[in-house]
């Protein structure tokens, strides 16, 4: 492939402003997922902390994928984010 790809760092913020505005701007939850291995959940997590107007509580994981002898294999970062309006 050739050309501008979707780059993170500048596309997600951009994204995320339009879901914002989509949610009357205080979404409620939010599961960001990035499956590149050159972003780790704090870095997605501050993304959306310069996005997010509301508090809340940020959850942040590892995604990985079971290999059949039982390790994990890398597969990207989550980071989770839920208002303080909802109780989990």
């Amino acid at each position: 492939a050739s050309g501008v790809g979707f780059q993170i760092a500048l596309d997600v913020p951009e994204r995320f402003d339009l879901l914002r505005d989509l949610c009357g701007g205080k979404p409620d939850f939010i599961v960001l997922t990035c499956h590149s291995t050159g972003f780790s959940p704090l870095a997605l997590q501050r993304i959306l902390e310069g996005r997010i107007r509301n508090k809340g509580r940020f959850h942040l994981g590892e995604l990985s994928i079971p290999e059949q002898s039982g390790r994990l294999y890398p597969a990207g970062s989550n980071c989770i984010y839920v208002s303080e309006r909802l109780s989990l």
